[in-house]
C-alpha cells in the first residue's frame, strides 16, 4: 500500500484485518472497501475506509431485543471470542440487554485459538442463566457446541453471523441452535451460477462481489485517482447489489441495518424472524 500503484483494496475480510490495515490505507490515501467487517470502531477508521456490511453495534442491539422480547429471557450468559468482532457485539448486547431490564449472569471471553471451553461451560451451568449468547468463529464454535452438548447444557444457545457457515450448519452439534445475521441474502440463481464456476458462497461473498462492481463502475467514470473514487463512494445510493441495495453513509458504512434470526435444523439454516 505504501509503494504501489494500487488504488483500491477489496477487504479486509474480518474486522481485525480491516482495523490493522486501515491506518496504513488512510495515511497513503488508498481505498479500503470491506464486504464483511463489522466492528463498530471501523466507522471511525478513516475517510478512505468503507464497508458494505452492517456494524456490530446494530447486531448486538438486535439480538438483545430478540432474546428479551421474543425469547422472553431475563438472565443470559455471554461467552465471546476475544477479538474486535466478539468484543463489539458483546458490548452492545450487554448494554442494550441491561437497558431492557435483563441481567448478564456470566460474561467471559476466550482466545480465538482456544479448543477447550469445558471450564467456561461448566461455570455457566452453575449459574441461573436462561440462555447462552455464544460468539465465536467456526473452529472454536464447533468445539464449544460439542462440549455444551457433552456437558448437557440445556439452555437455548444463540450465535452470531459467523455461524452462517456450512461447517457449522451441517454439524450434528449445532442442530437446534439459533444465530443472527444481516438480512442480506443473495438470490438462489446467483448462488447457482457461482457454484457452477466452482465458487463457494459464504457470508462474505455477496458483499465482496458487490464491492468489486461498485469500484469498477466508479473507475469507469473517474479513473484511478483515489480521492475521486473516495468522493464517489460516499455518493453510493441504492446500488443494485446481488443481495440488496447498497447505500453508504457519511462514515462509509452500509445504511441497511436489518437482521434476521436463523435456526439450524436438519443441516439447514432457516429464517425464523
Amino acid at each position: 500500500l505504501t509503494n504501489t500503484d494500487i488504488s483500491v483494496v477489496i477487504g479486509g475480510l474480518c474486522s481485525g484485518e480491516t482495523s490493522a490495515t486501515a491506518p496504513i490505507a488512510e495515511q497513503n490515501k488508498k481505498i479500503l472497501f470491506s464486504g464483511c467487517s463489522s466492528a463498530p470502531s471501523i466507522s471511525k477508521a478513516g475517510d478512505y475506509i468503507f464497508r458494505s456490511y452492517p456494524s456490530d453495534a446494530l447486531q448486538g442491539k438486535f439480538v438483545a431485543d430478540y432474546v428479551y422480547n421474543n425469547l422472553g429471557k431475563r438472565k443470559v450468559a455471554i461467552l465471546a471470542v476475544s477479538n474486535e468482532w466478539g468484543e463489539g457485539i458483546r458490548k452492545t448486547f450487554s448494554e442494550r440487554f441491561g437497558e431492557l431490564g435483563g441481567v448478564i449472569v456470566f460474561d467471559e471471553q476466550y482466545a480465538q485459538e482456544s479448543r477447550d471451553l469445558k471450564s467456561e461451560i461448566t461455570k455457566i451451568k452453575q449459574t441461573d442463566a436462561e440462555a447462552l449468547y455464544f460468539l465465536g468463529v467456526t473452529e472454536a464454535s464447533l468445539v464449544g457446541l460439542r462440549q455444551a452438548q457433552e456437558l448437557d447444557l440445556s439452555i437455548p444457545i444463540i450465535g452470531g453471523d459467523t455461524w452462517d457457515d456450512s461447517k457449522i450448519v451441517e454439524s450434528p452439534q449445532a442442530q437446534g441452535v439459533l444465530y443472527t445475521g444481516a438480512a442480506l441474502v443473495a438470490p438462489a440463481d446467483w448462488e447457482s451460477k457461482l457454484k457452477s464456476r466452482k465458487g463457494n458462497t459464504t457470508l462474505c461473498t455477496p458483499g465482496a462481489y458487490n464491492n468489486v462492481h461498485i469500484i469498477a463502475d466508479i473507475m469507469k467514470r473517474v479513473g484511478t485517482d483515489t480521492t475521486k473514487i473516495k468522493d464517489e463512494l460516499y455518493k453510493t445510493k441504492n446500488y443494485p447489489g446481488v443481495n440488496g441495495p447498497v447505500t453508504l453513509d457519511k462514515n462509509g458504512d452500509l445504511t441497511d441495518s436489518k437482521f434476521v434470526v436463523k435456526k439450524i435444523e436438519n443441516g439447514k439454516a432457516e429464517v425464523i424472524k
